[in-house]
């Protein structure tokens, strides 16, 4: 794709989507697919959305029915939640690909298990000891992908990188963290993990993660391990509330712990991010909270930039 990123084309999808400018997104969405023929999950999902908003629903079920025959499945409780696909909802054709992907998905089920990508330093040596970033990805990411944002920051050249996987799969190497004590587990499982089985400074890990992840990065470090976090970097974290986070920031203050949010201004959970820093000021712990105007619900465009300052400001202070 001559360099174009994928995550190019879908914040383009996603952007006239929002501006009901569906046959624009739709052609964005058959370039991706196109493209990126290992992105058909999603891709395909996206055209089959907006075929069924268009009142092309024969279209809309020809996708759907083309990538289920080649092993490609969604979550069936969230085609069933999704308004974009009413079109097509109660037709006897939507019926046997919902079937379709309940096989998939109790198939997956059966198998799937937390688990971590780890990365280590290129100058990695016995003896030594690491900063760590521990960063969980976003609901219907996965390890590999969301590595792919984190791993080539010169701001991580001597650390160890940890990406968990969740166990709750959503679709072909799709997972999220929907259920919270289960995610929990997961998370805690894997951390302890990495913790135990690699050399680690203590003194120098970091949370992070993205919208889902974002939030989960949130609860690890605010509230279960503040005693030996150093800090979190969170993009767009999917805040649907505040107030459970008030009773740990005294603590975490104390501890010095130190953040950075990176978010849009259009985003939908800004006005919880913002009076979650609120309270951040309020007791005393240091949070650089970093508001992109006109940004929605994605990475920005500059997001290894801030990541860079993320890290800056976390480890140096």
């Amino acid at each position: 794709m001559g360099g174009l990123k994928f995550e190019t084309l879908q914040k383009l999808v996603f952007s006239y989507y929002g501006k009901c400018k569906y046959e624009k997104a739709l052609d964005i969405a058959r370039i991706a697919a196109e493209g990126f023929p290992e992105k058909l999950s999603r891709t395909s999902y996206w055209r089959a959305c907006l075929y069924s908003l268009l009142g092309r629903n024969k279209e809309a079920i020809e996708v759907l029915r083309s990538a289920l025959a080649k092993g490609i499945w969604w979550s069936p409780e969230a085609m069933l939640l999704d308004e974009d696909l009413d079109g097509i909802k109660g037709t006897k054709a939507f019926e046997d690909i919902l079937e379709g992907c309940r096989y998939y998905e109790e198939k997956a089920r059966k198998s799937s298990k937390p688990e971590v990508l780890i990365i280590t330093p290129n100058q990695y040596t016995e003896g030594s000891s690491y900063p760590l970033l521990f960063a969980i990805h976003w609901h219907n990411g996965n390890p590999q992908d969301f590595s792919r944002l984190w791993r080539y920051n010169s701001a991580f050249s001597n650390f160890i990188l940890a990406f968990p996987q969740s166990s709750q799969v959503t679709g072909v190497n799709e997972y999220c963290w929907d259920d919270e004590a289960t995610s929990r587990s997961d998370i805690q499982e894997l951390y302890s993990s990495v913790v135990k089985g690699y050399p680690i400074d203590t003194g120098s890990i970091i949370f992070a993660g993205a919208s889902q992840g974002g939030k989960l990065a949130l609860d690890m470090a605010l509230k279960y391990n503040a005693d030996t976090v150093k800090g979190f970097i969170v993009f767009i974290p999917a805040l649907r509330e505040f107030e459970s986070y008030i009773p740990y920031l005294r603590q975490a203050a104390a501890k010095k712990l130190r953040g950075c949010i990176i978010t849009g201004d259009q985003d939908y959970y800004y006005v919880n991010v913002l009076t979650l820093n609120n309270c951040f000021r309020r007791f005393g712990l240091s949070c650089k909270l970093i508001a992109v105007p006109g940004m929605g619900h994605f990475f920005p465009d500059d997001y290894e930039k801030k990541i860079k300052l993320a890290v800056d400001y976390i480890m140096n202070g």
